[in-house]
């Protein structure tokens, strides 16, 4: 806290110092004089001065005057019921015994009432070193007055502010000529109300009063000074406000300072010094949050506010409140912080500079790096820049582009430069920001005539004007970005994926249609040697002795009837593949396919362990579908189950109808099951979960894909549900509209695949 203070306490330290050292006091004398200026009052009338005028002379016509015309004076002033009358003049040296005895009879006889002046000398050698000395009046004069210092001292600036109310002569000290017509005996020094009007001081001159030509009353209880007012023969003091007054207003207007109480007194330094650098640490710091414009006019509010509380304290009290330094001081913490705002600035705009040179590197970096072509444009279309990229694709120098319309280059068709159709001006909404319109393909043709084809896309940037006096463009600017890449290369891919896909689409067909053709060459001679083991399994043409014979017919049957599955799977897989199966749709029984399927499984081998148990709701609608893939695939479920079983395990199988209308049947084991992360890939075709060439269980892996794709045929879904030694569960879901009368139609309706 202290350290963000410290700028703020220099300032108010060198405030202090030239205050101290009297390096304001022009500055406090010039505001002294304005209030002045401004307090204005009248006199109080309670001195008059006699003139001793241009007038006076001119009709007494010899100078110096005898003292006897004083003496005649003061006798009229005595009896005019003057209450004090000081005579500023030099009563020093002698004159003419009867005048001077003239003078001091006067002088006797209007008693202490009478004040005369100790008029001040240089000593002697004169010079600058010279100091003030006092002259007073002749002995006898001296004896029948009191004595008064008459001396004006100027300030540094020549001018007499300061009235001293007592001062020195020969080890004694005495009043000043004000002060002792005023009546006061203490020692303090004040400034002089100049405030005062001078004008309104009540003035004779010396003439008229000595002949009678000034009303009775003119002096009767007031205070009479007599003294040279004519330029000539008087002394002319150097005063605020008035440039020169005669000494004898300068003495009427400090009496009227001391009687109405308006001998004006300064503050105290030390107050002020202290005051200057509380109020730095009070303000300094709150000055430094805000810009200069508000800094400026809360400094120059406090310096206001105190020059205000020096008027109005003024206007009350005799008091001269010092303001510079209060002034200054709030003026400096304003520049201080300034200066302190100003360094924080720079610094940030240092930071921002460089980071703005960071990203202008960046930028600059990554567009003349950037593998795309980038155009930029004014709302006309011309290029304003363009990247190494766009010269190298157009196959031209940067100043064959920059310049030339991107219509004419591109060779764009004409219409709206945004491919949205918008219009490119400054009523493009504001909000609109890049990727104004959708890419697009386009020929470009290079310098060379070699055409390239790429992929346009044209965005948009609307820039504002700033609302700031610098600012000269007052409408909104719009930039173009148009950036192109080159499609050739994905081009060249592309036709050689499609090759490729149409390769492979006739190497499937190829596949298809051998395994269609293989399929029916080897179910022609495979129904042959089933039959005929059949017929020696059966012994049709008489007995067979050897009871190996038997057994050999026997497994020849059943390898030449599993093979046959197998192929008819194969076949039944390929024609799915290739979209040409086509369901034989007739309403079913789903108790009678289910009781077929069990009989047939219950014929395989690996069903001899396990038993196989029925659970079939009563009064099941019928179902209309293909019989053969429907029993095929609850054939192979069964089948699975019991494969996958360990002996004397059961097999259920359920039929009912569900909540949303359709029919269900599940098949239900528990057996070894599944982990289910390979749920998903069961019913890929000829995936097997025991890959190994040593693999406990057979089979082509066609079964689950095989039971999946006739369920998608028949507009349905199947479900398996299974963990590790908890068995498996097969759900599989026909549609409500499957149902015969489900719709009211009384006919299904065949997925397509």
């Amino acid at each position: 806290m202290i350290r963000r203070r410290v700028p703020y306490l220099i300032v108010a330290a060198i405030v202090a110092a030239a205050y101290l050292l009297g390096g304001l006091n022009r500055a406090e004398h010039a505001l002294m004089d304005l209030r002045f200026a401004a307090l204005e009052r009248d006199a109080s009338g309670k001195v008059a001065v006699v003139e001793i005028d241009s007038l006076s002379l001119a009709e007494l016509d010899v100078w110096p005057w005898p003292r006897r015309v004083h003496a005649m004076l003061l006798d009229r002033l005595s009896n005019a019921g003057a209450r004090r009358i000081a005579l500023d003049i030099d009563f020093g040296a002698r004159t003419g015994a009867a005048d001077d005895a003239a003078l001091g009879d006067a002088l006797r006889r209007t008693g202490s009432r009478v004040v005369l002046p100790l008029v001040a000398e240089r000593t002697v050698p004169a010079g600058p070193d010279a100091s003030l000395a006092f002259a007073g009046p002749l002995a006898r004069f001296r004896q029948h007055a009191d004595l008064a210092v008459s001396v004006a001292r100027p300030e540094g600036d020549g001018l007499v502010r300061r009235y001293l109310k007592v001062d020195r002569w020969r080890g004694n000290i005495f009043p000043t000529l004000a002060a002792s017509l005023a009546g006061t005996n203490d020692l303090a020094t004040f400034h002089v109300d100049y405030g005062i009007r001078a004008e309104t001081i009540p003035r004779y001159a010396y003439v008229d009063v000595l002949k009678g030509r000034v009303p009775s009353d003119a002096f009767a209880g007031r205070v009479v000074l007599v003294g040279a007012t004519a330029l000539d023969v008087g002394e002319m003091v150097p005063v605020p406000r008035h440039l020169a007054l005669p000494g004898p207003y300068l003495h009427a207007l400090a009496f009227e300072s001391i009687v109405q109480g308006r001998g004006i007194n300064r503050s105290a330094p030390g107050l002020a010094a202290i005051g200057v650098f509380l109020l730095a640490w009070l303000i300094g710091p709150w000055l430094g949050r805000f810009g200069w414009r508000r800094s400026s006019l809360i400094a120059v509010g406090v310096a206001g506010g105190f020059v205000a509380l020096s008027f109005a304290l003024q206007a009350v009290l005799p008091v001269s409140l010092d303001v510079m330094p209060w002034a200054l001081v709030s003026l400096g913490c304003c520049l201080a912080g300034l200066t302190g705002t100003v360094d924080s600035q720079t610094i940030a705009l240092f930071r921002q500079g460089r980071e703005l040179m960071h990203r202008s590197g960046m930028l600059r970096e990554l567009l003349e790096t950037s593998p795309e072509t980038i155009f930029i444009t004014d709302a006309a279309g011309m290029i304003e820049l363009a990247n190494p990229a766009a010269g190298r694709m157009l196959e031209r120098n940067a100043d064959e582009i920059v310049g030339r319309n991107i219509r004419e280059l591109l060779s764009l068709p004409s219409g709206p430069l945004l491919p949205d159709g918008r219009a490119v001006n400054e009523n493009l909404p504001a909000d609109m920001a890049s990727g104004a319109g959708e890419p697009c393909e386009l020929q470009v043709k290079t310098a060379s005539g070699r055409e390239i084809p790429v992929e346009l896309q044209v965005s948009a940037l609307r820039i504002e004007s700033l609302a700031h006096p610098l600012e000269r463009r007052r409408r909104p600017r719009i930039v173009l970005t148009f950036s192109l890449r080159d499609l050739s290369e994905r081009k060249r891919a592309e036709a050689a994926q499609c090759r490729s896909l149409e390769e492979a689409l006739a190497a499937s067909r190829a596949k298809s249609e051998f395994i269609s053709n293989m399929g029916h060459e080897l179910r022609t001679p495979l129904n042959a040697i089933i039959g005929f083991s059949e017929m020696l399994k059966k012994q049709v043409f008489g007995p067979i002795d050897n009871e190996r014979y038997l057994q050999y017919a026997g497994n020849i049957h059943g390898s030449g009837t599993r093979l046959l599955e197998i192929i008819n799977d194969i076949l039944d897989s390929a024609r799915i593949e290739t979209g040409n199966y086509a369901l034989n749709e007739e309403p079913l029984s789903l108790p009678a396919i289910i009781a077929s399927a069990l009989e047939l499984a219950r014929m395989r081998p690996e069903a001899q362990p396990v038993t196989f148990v029925a659970d079939v709701a009563d009064g099941l609608p019928a179902l209309m579908g293909d019989e053969r893939l429907i029993r095929q695939a609850v054939i192979g479920l069964l089948s699975n189950g019991a494969k996958f079983s360990h002996p004397g395990a059961h097999v259920v199988v359920r039929a009912a109808v569900d909540e949303s209308g359709g029919a269900v049947i599940t098949v239900a084991d528990n057996g070894i099951g599944m982990h289910p992360d390979i749920i998903d890939r069961v019913t890929v075709p000829f995936y097997q979960v025991d890959g190994s060439l040593e693999r406990k269980y057979e089979g082509t892996g066609l079964g689950l894909y095989l039971v999946s794709q006739t369920m998608a045929l028949h507009g349905g879904d199947m479900e398996i549900r299974s963990e590790p030694g908890h068995g498996a569960t097969v759900i599989l879901r026909f549609p409500k509209f499957r149902l015969v009368g489900s719709d009211g139609s009384g006919k299904g309706k065949a997925a397509v695949i």
